[in-house]
Parts: C-alpha cells; sequence; structure tokens
C-alpha cells in the first residue's frame, strides 16, 4: 500500500476517528451517544486541517473496519480528469462564508454552498476549499479557552488496555565505531497502565523507527495486543509505518496530552 496514496491518508484519518469507539466496544444502548460525542469533535484530516463527522458516517465507517479492516476505509478508486479550478465568484463566496463564521468546517461550508445555491454542487472539493483558505489565511483554528476538566488522575481498567510508551536519554557509554569516544544511550520501552509492569525496554545509541518497532514487536509477541496505545507527538511515533501498523492490528494510538482526556471522557460516557 503507498503510504502517500491520499485514499490512505484518508483512511488513516478515518481510523483515527473511530479507532476509540472500536477500543472501548461500548454495549448497546450507549454507541448511539458515544458517536454522537465523537460527532461532535473535531478530527485532524490528510493536511492536518480539522474536521467533523457525522454520527453515521462513523457508524459506516466502524462497519466497514470490522468487515474489512484498514482496507475498507480506503475510497474507491475514482479516475479524475483535470483539477476543478473556482471562479472568482465561488472563491469569494467559500471566503465569505468562512469569515461571517470562523468556526465552520471544510464540510459546513461546502454543504451550505451548495443548499443556498451559491455553488453548484460537485464544483467544490475539500482539498481545493483548504487551499483556498490557507492563501486567505483562513484556515487556522479559533482560539478557544484553555479546559483542564479532564486532567483528573487516570488508570486503565485492565491489563493490555492501555500500553504507555516513551523514549529517555540514558547513560554515556564506550562508542564501539569509535574507540576511546563515547555515546549517549537511548530507551524505548512501553509499560503496562494498568499493572505498571514495563513489558520491553531496549537500550541502544539510535532514536529512529527501526528500534522502536523492534521493542513495540517484542511487546506484542509476549503480551499480544492492546487495545490502545498512548505516547507523545514526537516524530518517530508518528511516523506513517507506526501508525499502519496500530491501525492493522485494530489498535487505537493516543497521541498527545489532549487525547488521553477524551478517552477518559468517552469511558465515562459508557460507564
Amino acid at each position: 500500500m503507498d503510504h502517500d496514496d491520499p485514499r490512505y491518508r484518508k483512511a488513516l484519518c478515518r481510523y483515527q476517528a473511530i479507532s476509540a469507539y472500536l477500543a472501548l466496544d461500548p454495549p448497546r444502548g450507549m454507541r448511539g451517544e458515544l458517536l454522537r460525542d465523537f460527532a461532535s469533535r473535531d478530527w485532524p484530516g490528510p493536511d492536518g486541517e480539522p474536521l467533523r463527522f457525522s454520527a453515521e458516517t462513523l457508524r459506516a465507517w466502524v462497519r466497514r473496519y470490522r468487515r474489512h479492516g484498514l482496507l475498507g476505509l480506503l475510497d474507491k478508486e475514482v479516475k479524475r480528469k483535470g483539477v476543478q479550478v473556482l471562479t472568482a465568484a465561488q472563491a469569494a463566496t467559500v471566503i465569505a462564508l468562512k469569515k461571517e463564521v470562523p468556526e465552520r468546517s471544510l464540510d459546513r461550508l461546502i454543504r451550505i454552498a451548495e443548499q443556498t445555491k451559491l455553488v453548484e454542487a460537485g464544483v467544490l472539493r475539500r482539498s481545493t476549499v483548504h487551499r483556498l483558505l490557507q492563501r486567505e489565511g483562513l484556515s487556522a483554528r479559533p482560539a478557544s479557552e484553555s479546559d483542564t476538566k479532564d486532567l483528573d488522575r487516570f488508570e486503565a481498567l485492565a491489563p493490555n488496555d492501555l500500553w504507555q510508551s516513551d523514549m529517555r536519554v540514558g547513560p554515556w557509554l564506550p562508542d564501539p565505531s569509535r574507540p576511546g569516544k563515547s555515546r549517549r544511550a537511548k530507551l524505548f520501552c512501553f509499560l503496562d497502565d494498568h499493572s505498571r509492569k514495563l513489558l520491553h525496554g531496549r537500550f541502544s545509541f539510535a532514536e529512529g523507527l527501526p528500534e522502536l518497532e523492534l521493542v513495540f514487536r517484542l511487546c506484542l509477541e509476549k503480551y499480544g495486543v492492546p487495545k490502545r496505545v498512548y505516547y507523545d507527538n514526537g516524530k518517530v511515533y508518528r511516523a506513517g509505518h507506526m501508525r499502519h501498523i496500530a491501525a492493522t492490528l485494530g489498535i487505537h494510538a493516543i497521541g498527545g496530552s489532549k487525547h488521553i482526556g477524551e478517552i477518559c471522557s468517552a469511558y465515562e460516557l459508557c460507564a
């Protein structure tokens, strides 16, 4: 699978939006409420723009993923001829709608423009609208107030429910490739959040993707597949291959401190 394929990037974004739901596996009676909660949130799109998806759309993606895995979230390949170019009037319409309500998402802008007959249906593409807003300096999200309600003490409910990982710098050791010189060792490790057990850790001089993947693979071999993994937004953890591994195995990868609060809120809905 080509990691640069726009369809693949969209599929990974869709998985990110539903992975928490898959990890929680809510009982009947709670599913609709949880999906509506996820539908009220912003999710990062393929180009980093904030997006929102309806509860029914999320439900459909959950169904497709359970049937066909990550491949089920790919759009059907459609051959397009040429590139849609907006007229000055169409561009002005989109800009005016965005300035009127800066919080409007790309999908919302397109829907309003089409429903009000300001722009003919099928003309506006999300990528085109995003580039237009970027050019006009209107693509950034409005500043929001700080929210600390989800910063309470948290512990996973059971072993293998949540793994946490980080890279830490270690001691200075003799460099085997340069006699008389020293290098700083780096440690990749994974811990189980519930039991606080060190699943596996490994020192090495490098701190790249191969070193992280080796530790992750050894953890999987010894303890099986977790529901979720949590780590920071370091480049190595955000690598496309790590995202692909998580999506293929059905693991919800939580990146950054903001998202751990969101998953705690989701658990409260199912409690």
